[in-house]
């Protein structure tokens, strides 16, 4: 009732000062909920427009592995690494306007790249000795067939001066030995095909196959050993030991394929479990922006209804403290303009109304009293 009796003792200008205060700080709610609402929704989209960068920069990573891969060229090499160092700059810019629980994810994202950065640099040095490996192989390769195409070729030698002579072969057949020599050969082209679809197919029955013809050069090579002089023996240990070296050779290429695929598996998954954890980040921060977008429409609803509400209340009480007292002191004021004095109230107002209504009141008692005298000096008079 105290409260009741303050608001209506306040003066006509604080009342309207009083209700258009409210409805501008009410007003106010409304702008500053709403500049808050997107300015979280920018800075939600800005996070997720970086997630997407993010992204683009491991599937680019990717490609460039791949390219990588078939050209064997640095620069493809050198893009990857710049494009993983962008990727950390990303994340550098994104962790500062991250909460808790995205920096641990981002802090996930890092860790993989980071990993990922190891992986292509060991899969590089492992491409970078395949590739020395299967020149290596070449190398023994043609040594060793080199090793057997002149022990051939010495053996037909031999049977052309037999036949000058007039020998008729007895003994060691030269000729045997150098077919038996060329069939070597053709064995180590053999090997050369199998080798060549290993690599294009990983077979295992390549493998197969090349250890199955490699048994049977080594065999067929010792056994013509007993039929050889000195020098022909010693181009044979040659020819042997040069295939011995293309054996280890390939056992080592094999191997670096082994590690080189289970490299390109690893850095399948580390990729994969970047582009997983940067989903669920954006997937975070797309939900975080739609509850902001919510929270935002709830509070400028509730604003908004309270705005209108408390506007309506306000314009109500003012209407009410101003108008009716308004129209009484109009009435009153018509009352005494019509000749009845009689009207007399108790006011309690202290605005510029009551002081009004005290005004008319005064003026009412002044009139009847001053009447009253008139009327005693009348009747003195007669």
């Amino acid at each position: 009732m105290q409260s009741v009796d303050f608001f209506a003792n306040l003066s006509v200008g604080k009342k309207l000062l009083l209700g258009f205060a409210m409805v501008l700080l009410l007003t106010l709610g409304v702008a500053g909920t709403g500049f808050y609402a997107v300015d979280s929704i920018l800075n939600r989209s800005y996070q997720m427009n970086q997630l997407l960068r993010i992204n683009a920069a491991i599937l680019e990573a990717r490609g460039l592995e791949r390219d990588f891969a078939l050209t064997r060229s640095d620069e493809s090499a050198a893009a990857l690494r710049s494009t993983l160092a962008k990727l950390n700059q990303e994340l550098d810019e994104l962790a500062q306007s991250s909460s808790e629980e995205d920096q641990q994810k981002l802090q996930q994202i890092r860790s993989d790249a980071a990993v990922y950065a190891d992986n292509f640099t060991q899969y590089g040095e492992l491409i970078s000795k395949g590739v020395a490996l299967r020149e290596r192989m070449a190398d023994a390769a043609q040594k060793s067939r080199e090793e057997f195409e002149y022990i051939e070729l010495d053996m037909y030698d031999a049977v052309r001066v037999l036949r000058l002579e007039g020998d008729h072969l007895k003994g060691s057949d030269p000729l045997t030995i150098a077919e038996a020599a060329s069939g070597l050969t053709k064995r180590i082209l053999d090997l050369r095909t199998f080798e060549s679809m290993f690599i294009a197919h990983s077979a295992q029955a390549a493998v197969d196959s090349w250890n199955e013809s490699y048994a049977d050069v080594t065999t067929i090579g010792s056994s013509l050993k007993t039929w050889l002089n000195d020098e022909q023996k010693a181009t044979m240990d040659g020819a042997l030991n040069a295939l011995a070296a293309y054996q280890q050779a390939f056992g080592e290429f094999r191997n670096n394929r082994a590690e080189r695929i289970a490299l390109e598996q690893a850095m399948v998954g580390q990729a994969q479990r970047i582009l997983d954890t940067a989903d669920q980040a954006l997937a975070g921060a797309t939900e975080a922006m739609q509850e902001q977008r919510r929270s935002a429409y709830t509070w400028l609803g509730i604003i908004s209804v309270l705005a209108v509400v408390i506007g309506l209340v306000a314009a109500t009480a003012i209407s009410r403290m101003i108008v009716v007292p308004l129209r009484y002191t109009v009435q009153l004021a018509q009352r005494v303009a019509e000749g009845d004095l009689t009207q007399s109230q108790k006011v309690t107002r202290r605005d510029e109304l009551g002081q009004l209504q005290k005004a008319m009141s005064d003026m009412t008692e002044s009139l009847r009293t001053l009447i009253g005298r008139i009327g005693s000096g009348v009747g003195q008079i007669a």
